[in-house]
């Protein structure tokens, strides 16, 4: 027996030491967490400083650009410049000279300014009269612009100037990074004749590159050429297609990114109220920002582990106090008692905690189910609520928590349309659906206490527990802002809505469901087992085909045709009951209220569509056709200009060198949604629309490099695409070559 007591002991003895030792290894690993938190946090802040820099950035440039335009204002009304701006012929003289050299920009470092004649290739500055040729040759050498671009530059139709990529520039005082700003239309400018400022590049972007760990770039979307603020940095490690293609699509954004020499922190902004056509980009390394706080870890850890230590030699020395004589009192009593009870006394209350602990688990996870369960059968199955006893119903209504006193429900399901699988996939479905799902649940439970509850389906269940029956308008607004998220996507999904008003107390959560059940159609989908009993089930025949054709028929604005239309539906499905009857107009409205939307039709603007569709169902069958017979009347009274895929592809064709051109500028030009002018190319063409241009300006590409010398880089900008890399690309998978092999075969 004394040395199944030691063992005893021995083993309490260790469970007292580790009691002791896992709140410290906790504290530890607690510590841990601080570190990598306070690690993220200074990422963050970094982040942070790195975005309000480009911020500040694109500010200083809008108010320098400013600045700039009121200097060219002033420049331009000195009678010298503005004849020399005016005349036919461009003339130096030292009055000239004086004024542009006499320029006094304050806050802006002006490196040189002069006048150039496009069609006499002259140049006037304040040191003369030159030649362009000589003048970009030996007076003012541009690393990136000879004097052939300048004597092929082009406005576009709608700019007033142009900030040209930095670079740097050679001139007889020294060397200098700058940007070149080019001016038109000032007082009386000739297109042909411009007025050049060459301003310094931190004068115009000012930010301090010395001082910071992050570095900063800008990058001009036209040309995708990265310049560096600072001579320090390596632009060649972020010169990667992968990451450009990456910040031109994230234009405003924070991200991590992996470049060749380690991780990053990105920062990019755009803003084309500043200088046209460049993203800016802030990089920081990540190890130099957790570099930072490897001796602030370190010392953390030799503090955790010298208090780990100190806790474990005074525990071991308080154990030895405390039970050595607990120890010797027991083994005196067990000496003279040797009874079963004694010896296996502590082997006992071990045994009976453990059981203990493992049924309070137990308990713990049923428990969440057991109320879940109770709350079903409470709304669907009051019968079976009898067969639990007083105190286990009192006991499962307290663990509820309802908070409040009113109720409302709402039942949502979200179904493909009939076009939904031409564009997605099942697993795509699955997909949205869980998404927008917790959309919705997170929106309701940031207003209320929200429970959610099993259904049949994919039919979202929401209990609303709410303080006032007042806010039951407030769940009508967030329905509203729901429908409004979702209204551009209602050509490839369905939603179906059921919403009770509030009620009072438990009978009143009864009385919400069913009021909530009796408002929601919804789609069947049969293969999914019911767990609220829903009630419903269906046979009736409305297929995607059949969507499809009521669109088509609601399209051409003829009312025989959309009635005849219903009529088929009706004829297949009439030897059904009048709940699956309602089932399928409701299907009709669904088909009708999306056509409405996607044309921009007005009609009953002050209700939500799941409201339209509850107070016409409501009806008698007879009555729900008549309604949708005034919907009809009403859609086929308006005059509806069909616009002819002719015209469109003609625009298309006569604009395709526009960068600008897209959906929306057809939509607005054409008087339709994107959607229908999508589908419109698509049945024309079985192209979508970016395919269709792309192919139209590929064409003429070739016709150009075909019929002209042009340089390449010129036809990629004259077929209206946005850099010299996409037009390679899409030059390539549409003729399976390049545009160089292209033009010598």
């Amino acid at each position: 027996m004394k040395t199944k007591n030691t063992r005893l002991f021995k083993k309490t003895y260790l469970f007292l030491l580790v009691s002791i030792i896992v709140p410290c290894l906790l504290v530890s690993i607690v510590s841990g967490i601080i570190t990598f938190v306070t690690a993220n946090h200074l990422a963050d802040k970094i982040i942070e400083y790195s975005t309000e820099t480009m911020l500040s950035i694109s500010k200083n440039a809008d108010v320098n650009l400013d600045s700039l335009k009121n200097i060219a204002q002033v420049l331009s009304a000195q009678p010298e410049v503005r004849n020399a701006l005016s005349d036919s012929t461009l003339v130096y003289s030292p009055e000239l000279g004086s004024a542009i050299e006499q320029i006094d920009p304050s806050n802006l470092h002006i490196i040189n300014t002069f006048i150039f004649d496009k069609d006499q290739r002259t140049v006037c500055s304040n040191d003369g009269e030159f030649n362009s040729w000589d003048y970009f040759t030996n007076q003012l050498v541009y690393n990136d612009y000879s004097s052939s671009y300048w004597n092929n530059f082009t406005f576009f139709s709608t700019e007033a100037f142009r900030v040209l990529s930095p670079g740097e520039l050679k001139t007889q005082n020294g060397t200098y990074n700058a940007i070149p700003v080019v001016f038109r239309k000032i007082g009386s400018f000739s297109q042909k004749r411009y007025l050049v400022f060459n301003v310094e590049l931190t004068s115009l972007l000012p930010v301090n590159t010395e001082t910071s760990s992050t570095q900063f770039y800008i990058l001009n979307k036209f040309t995708n050429d990265i310049f560096s603020l600072s001579p320090n940095y390596d632009t060649a490690k972020i010169n990667d297609p992968a990451f450009l293609d990456y910040v031109l699509s994230n234009p405003n954004a924070d991200f991590e990114y992996t470049l060749p020499d380690g991780k990053y922190f990105v920062s990019t902004s755009s803003n084309d109220a500043s200088i046209i056509g460049y993203t800016y980009i802030s990089i920081v390394s990540k190890g130099s920002v957790y570099g930072g706080l490897i001796p602030y870890t370190i010392i953390l850890i030799l503090i955790n582990v010298l208090t780990l230590l100190t806790v474990i030699v005074l525990a071991t020395r308080n154990a030895r106090k405390i039970f050595v004589p607990i120890k010797n009192v027991w083994l005196s009593l067990a000496k003279k008692e040797h009874t079963a009870s004694t010896n296996n006394l502590l082997y006992e209350i071990v045994a009976l905690s453990a059981e203990s602990k493992k049924e309070r688990e137990y308990l713990y996870k049923i428990l969440p189910h057991a109320q879940q369960n109770y709350l079903v059968n409470l709304l669907n199955n009051p019968d079976s609520i009898e067969s639990y006893d007083s105190d286990t119903k009192k006991f499962l209504e307290e663990s509820l928590n309802f908070q409040y006193h009113y109720f409302s429900v709402i039942l949502l399901q979200l179904s493909p349309a009939s076009n939904f699988y031409d564009r997605f996939s099942i697993e795509e479905y699955e997909v949205i659906k869980t998404g927008l799902y917790n959309i919705v649940y997170e929106m309701f439970s940031d207003e209320f206490d929200s429970y959610i509850l099993p259904t049949q389906n994919n039919v979202l269940d929401i209990v609303l527990n709410m303080e006032r029956a007042e806010q039951n308008e407030k769940v009508r607004k967030l329905l509203k802002d729901l429908l409004n998220y979702l209204k551009n996507d209602f050509e490839y999904i369905t939603l179906s809505i059921g919403m009770s008003k509030s009620y009072h107390d438990i009978p009143g959560l009864k009385a919400a469901h069913a009021e909530a059940l009796n408002n929601f159609v919804p789609y069947v989908t049969p293969e999914q087992q019911p767990v609220i009993d829903l009630k419903f089930k269906s046979m009736i025949v409305f297929t995607n085909a059949d969507e499809s054709a009521l669109f088509s028929a609601l399209s051409s604005f003829d009312k025989n045709r959309i009635t005849e239309t219903i009529d088929n539906f009706l004829q297949k499905n009439q030897d059904f009951c009048v709940r699956e009857l309602k089932m399928l107009y409701n299907y009709i409205l669904n088909t009708i209220l999306k056509f409405i939307h996607i044309n921009k039709i007005s009609y009953m603007d002050e209700m939500l569509d799941f409201e339209i569709t509850n107070k016409i169902l409501s009806q008698p069958l007879a009555g729900i056709r008549n309604e949708i017979n005034q919907i009809i009347d009403y859609v086929s009274s308006l005059k509806h200009t069909k616009t002819n895929f002719d015209d469109l592809y003609t625009y298309i064709k006569e604009n395709c060198n526009s960068s600008e051109l897209s959906l929306k500028i057809l939509a607005d030009v054409f008087s339709m949604s994107q959607s229908s002018i999508t589908r419109m190319i698509q049945d024309n063409t079985k192209f979508s629309f970016k395919e269709l241009l792309s192919n139209i300006r590929i064409e003429n590409a070739k016709e150009l490099l075909k019929n002209t010398d042009l340089p390449i880089d010129k036809i990629c900008e004259m077929t209206g695409f946005s850099n010299k890399r996409t037009f390679f690309r899409v030059f390539k998978m549409v003729t399976g070559t390049t545009p160089g092999e292209y033009r010598k075969g």
